[in-house]
């Protein structure tokens, strides 16, 4: 039956107004899943690079306490380098 309508209104030139809002209304429904998905991927990107970015942080932090002890071990030795020779000079 609803064939037959479509027939009937393809025979005569001009598809009716319903179909045509209705086909109107897919193309923008269409448009809109489209810009969800590209806003999604672009989303995706975007928490993949905080995720990066996160974990480079995380690499520099850790590289940067384990310079720190060096340099406190190096002042550590520097300041009892210098005790030991105070020491050394006021017992002669």
């Amino acid at each position: 039956m609803l064939s037959r309508v479509f027939e009937r209104h393809e025979q005569a030139g001009r598809p009716p107004r319903w179909l045509s809002q209705a086909r109107s209304r897919a193309a923008s429904f269409k448009l809109q899943e489209a810009e969800r998905e590209m806003e999604r991927n672009r989303m995706l990107q975007l928490m993949e690079l905080e995720r990066k970015q996160a974990i480079e942080r995380a690499r520099h932090a850790r590289a940067q306490q384990a310079r720190l002890p060096l340099w406190l071990l190096g002042l550590g030795l520097l300041g009892f380098a210098l005790v030991f020779g105070a020491i050394l000079l006021l017992a002669r």
